[in-house]
């Protein structure tokens, strides 16, 4: 029988060590569990410093432990039998669990690297089988200790928001975009707390929702959140609910979202509101026999107890609402007799919510892992050439935050392009701007990315019209007319201008950067001129390889990961250049270098090297 398998070797050891823990006692030793496949422990931890009645001075608990120990995952559970059913800060929403468990489903998180847990500094987690598991143990003691004197999260530290219960989660799922408090002025600017809203779900997930409009109490529009093209463009259809502005966050202690209706107007009132007053005012115009939603916001900072920083949004269903006939008794067929019924019946205290959970999409959310500064994100950039260089740079910027760009190219993809460039098979035969385009808005939930199928030349009056209304302009193309017809163009601002090539076999970059009302094309020129003529030298009698038989069709010989390497260099060219905005134009060459031992290193060159 599963459950009299004898534990393995290193577990047994483990085990012994936890015999020395002061306040642990161990009420079962490790047993087999077929339904989690894992090995668990049942442990007692007294703490007898606590008041006797203080639900954490003697509390039970099990340790799960992954097959592979001392690898694989160790959670750790309160017990159903003497276990704690509160939810703490630091731990999953402490439900009743699964029934043919005896642990509850609150694991607490006490295997973060970062000792958080008694702050003694970084605490790096073991590994051997002897101090793995103690370690554990005894960060789970520290935990309970934390927890019952109010000690999880100290001032100044992370905030963290508390766990939804997962019985009540909906499939439905709300994307909002959401900046910080002081640059939301509709937020600061208006005494409205409540009103109607609108979101959208698309055609290819009608389970995702986003949040276009929110509205006033006449209907009035107080502000519009706006979307990037991919998500516009599969736009689906409508659906109407309210909204409500709370002054604090309301949860039920110590640190969970509350479960049932009756909670939630508990946690209301304490912070000086009224339930009934908010339902009253969001539901008389939701009375058309759907199911609608209310989204809920209130402020939380970025550390505890620190100032207000964001606005969170939690959403709810709200029941399909009194209407027709189905009034309150004593009450006539108006909103109030409605209204007095939704009390009664769909608003009952002991109705469980139904949360739909939110995200968060505002770029300052979703882009914190890394991108660019404000001063390139929030540039026009007008891309010509999106080929092998092109089309990595303008993927860079875009995924770096970058929202506005034009594509200019009026090349179609074929197959030949795979071996370097960012699009598919899917695309072949299709105008690269074109696909590019649609592959750039895909990357980023607010990227407006819009193609011109055009070559930029001096007849093309189209084209010179388009590129006007931008900030950046990158040249990709490696083609000296495109930079006469940029020079001939007058620019109602200062632009920043790059022109970007790959010299021969991909061995040097070149990025040329002016920042004037029109491109410097003698200054380029001048500059550059030394350079074709070093690299005209030193690849004497090379020749290019051909494309396909037939007529002699050569291309340029540069593998992916070398054009992909100099477009991350040339990014990280524009993104300094952009910031500092040097006064004359420059430009940058960098080389790539293949020492024997196969290292490969790349600096930036200041002389041109002489060949014979």
């Amino acid at each position: 029988m599963d459950w009299l398998r004898e534990a393995p070797e290193p577990l047994s050891r483990a085990q012994l060590s936890l015999e020395t823990v002061e306040g642990f006692t161990l009420v079962e030793t490790f047993r087999w569990n077929e339904k989690v496949k894992k090995w668990t422990i049942r442990f007692q931890v007294s703490l007898p410093e606590l008041d006797a009645d203080n639900p954490l001075g003697t509390t039970d608990w099990y340790l799960t432990v992954d097959e592979a120990y001392p690898l694989g995952r160790i959670d750790i559970y309160p017990a159903k039998i003497n276990g704690i059913t509160d939810t703490y800060p630091h731990q999953s929403y402490n439900a009743e669990g699964d029934s043919d468990l005896p642990w509850r489903a609150g694991n607490i998180c006490a295997n973060t690297q970062a000792k958080v847990i008694g702050r003694h500094g970084y605490d790096v987690e073991p590994y051997t089988a002897e101090d793995r598991l103690l370690w554990h143990c005894q960060r789970s003691i520290e935990w309970i200790r934390c927890a019952s004197k109010g000690e999880l999260v100290l001032p100044g530290e992370p905030f963290e928001l508390p766990h939804t219960p997962p019985s009540c989660e909906s499939s439905e799922i709300f994307r909002i975009s959401e900046g910080t408090i002081a640059a939301s002025p509709w937020f600061n600017n208006t005494p409205v707390t409540s009103g109607r809203a609108r979101v959208f779900n698309l055609k290819t997930n009608e389970k995702s929702w986003f949040a276009e409009l929110l509205m006033g109490p006449k209907n009035e529009e107080l502000v519009q959140i706006p979307w990037g093209q991919d998500i516009t463009r599969h736009r689906g259809k409508s659906w109407d609910g309210a909204w409500v502005r709370l002054q604090a966050m309301p949860t039920v202690k110590p640190h969970r979202f509350p479960e049932t209706w009756g909670e939630l107007k508990q946690a209301i009132s304490e912070r000086g509101e009224s339930l009934r007053g908010i339902l009253s005012s969001v539901t008389k115009h939701l009375r058309d026999g759907e199911i609608h939603f209310v989204l809920i916001g209130f402020p939380i900072p970025e550390v505890v107890q620190g100032p207000p920083a964001i606005t969170h949004w939690i959403a709810l269903a709200l029941p399909v609402l009194s209407s027709g006939n189905a009034y309150a008794n004593g009450f006539r067929a108006n909103e109030q007799g409605y209204f007095e019924n939704d009390m009664r019946t769909r608003f009952q205290s002991d109705k469980k919510l139904v949360y739909m959970p939110t995200e968060n999409w505002h770029p300052d959310q979703i882009q914190n892992r890394g991108r660019f500064q404000e001063g390139l994100r929030s540039t026009r950039v007008a891309m010509i050439g999106c080929g092998a260089l092109g089309a990595p740079i303008a993927e860079m910027l875009i995924r770096g935050g970058v929202h506005q760009m034009t594509l200019f190219d009026g090349e179609r993809l074929e197959i030949g392009n795979l071996t370097r460039h960012t699009l598919s098979m899917d695309d072949i035969g299709e105008g690269k701007a074109a696909r590019l385009a649609q592959r750039l808005n895909s990357l980023n939930p607010h990227a407006e990315v819009v193609s011109v199928p055009l070559k930029v030349t001096f007849t093309n009056e189209e084209t010179s019209q388009r590129l006007l209304g931008h900030d950046l302009i990158i040249d990709c193309t490696a083609n000296d007319e495109l930079l006469h017809v940029l020079a001939g163009i007058a620019f109602p601002h200062d632009v920043h201008f790059f022109s970007i090539s790959i010299g021969f076999r991909a061995k040097r970059m070149f990025c040329f950067h002016a920042k004037d009302e029109s491109f410097p094309v003698d200054e380029y020129m001048s500059e550059m001129s030394e350079w074709i003529e070093a690299e005209q030298d030193e690849f004497k009698g090379e020749s290019f390889p051909r494309e396909g038989i037939g007529c002699y069709h050569p291309v340029f010989p540069a593998r992916c990961d070398d054009m992909w390497l100099w477009g991350s260099i040339a990014v990280k060219a524009i993104a300094k250049d952009v910031d500092s905005s040097p006064s004359d134009p420059v430009l940058h060459v960098y080389e790539q270098n293949e020492d024997e031992d196969g290292s490969v290193s790349i600096r930036r060159v200041i002389e041109v090297p002489a060949y014979e």
